[in-house]
């Protein structure tokens, strides 16, 4: 998805505003909670996108509804956004502070692919080794894929290690092809 000009320049004042008051994660966490809300809520979606009610109004009902898990710069981005009625940016607004935040925060970003939930301590566990190999700090999500039959995958930016034992499985087959 390439992010359009208007997307980048509320990226980037969002972002340096967080920067200069010390809450980039803070900001990330509100932004990330905003996108998540309006993929998976049909009826915050509704309320998003109405014109029935003011700007001001939809963001003082988000900073109550969301409390202290909305930051006041995403209120006052979600009243600009509404006021102008640029809701369809907010999800590239939400890439672009992610990418930035990754970059300055020399945060890498992992994904973990194993056959069950994990527990947290095991979650923690592979969290740290990952770490200390890529001497990076690591921000690591877990999903489940049963195809894999057992074993873990990783999947570092472009990179991919596949540790399972379906991969196991489809090596050994390629071999004796």
């Amino acid at each position: 998805m390439r992010l359009n000009r208007q997307t980048k320049h509320y990226g980037e004042a969002l972002f340096n505003a967080s920067k200069k008051i010390d809450a980039v994660e803070n900001v990330h966490h509100s932004l990330t909670l905003l996108t998540l809300l309006l993929k998976k809520d049909a009826a915050f979606r509704a309320f998003f996108y109405t014109r029935r009610i003011e700007s001001e109004e939809k963001s003082a009902i988000l900073e109550k509804v969301l409390g202290e898990q909305s930051h006041p710069l995403m209120s006052s981005l979600f009243a600009i956004l509404s006021e102008k009625r640029e809701y369809r940016l907010v999800f590239g607004i939400h890439r672009w502070f992610s990418l930035n935040r990754q970059k300055e925060l020399a945060i890498l970003p992992v994904t973990a692919f194993a056959t069950e939930a994990l527990l947290q301590e095991d979650i923690d566990s592979i969290q740290s080794s990952v770490e200390n190999s890529m001497s990076k700090r690591v921000e690591l999500s877990v999903e489940t894929e049963e195809v894999l039959l057992g074993g873990i995958k990783f999947r570092m930016g472009n990179l991919f290690l596949d540790g399972s034992i379906r991969g196991r499985l489809d090596r050994l087959k390629n071999k004796l092809q």
